[in-house]
């Protein structure tokens, strides 16, 4: 094979992707959903999960590693340890309970006062397919959060328009 070849063909853009927010508010189901990989009843995340992606925007390759933390409280310090050089900070809260839309301050909060405060940041409401918090409350969070947002549930279909959003993102911070 010719030297000059080689060359030609660039390594995928790597993305750090943290994925945070309250217990149970369906982020192990978001990040398999984008992986192709939705299970019925994903197990509880222990600390943190890692799931890279790969996929290709504006014919250009990215992998994009998604941490998707537990949102247990005695897992705070290990989602600390992620906060850092991050590419985009997705927050999650569970569309079905008006407990999951309280607690998601909580969660920024905690991103927040670490110091990390150059991640693009999207948000995520899951399980749109039961939602119970109304549109105005998630239009509410997505402003005050300056996100992009999404809802997704069990048959949304824009996992493609996720993907490109979270490198869209990540390329304007």
């Amino acid at each position: 094979m010719p030297k000059n070849l080689l060359l030609t063909t660039p390594k995928p853009t790597r993305l750090k992707i943290l994925v945070i927010g309250p217990l149970q508010c369906g982020k192990s189901s978001f990040v398999n959903k984008l992986n192709g990989k939705q299970k019925l009843q994903p197990a509880p995340t222990l600390g943190v999960d890692a799931v890279t992606i790969d996929t290709v925007v504006n014919q250009k390759e990215f992998k994009l590693t998604f941490f998707d933390t537990s949102g247990d409280s005695i897992y705070k310090e290990v989602r600390s340890e992620f906060y850092n050089d991050l590419a985009v900070l997705v927050v999650c809260f569970d569309l079905s309970s008006k407990q999951s839309y309280l607690e998601v301050q909580q969660f920024v909060d905690e991103f927040q006062q670490s110091g990390s405060f150059d991640a693009a940041v999207m948000l995520v409401g899951c399980k749109a397919d039961k939602q119970k918090v109304g549109d105005a409350e998630f239009n509410v969070l997505t402003s005050r959060l300056k996100a992009k947002s999404f809802k997704v549930g069990p048959d949304s279909t824009n996992d493609a328009e996720i993907l490109s959003t979270i490198v869209q993102l990540a390329k304007s911070k």
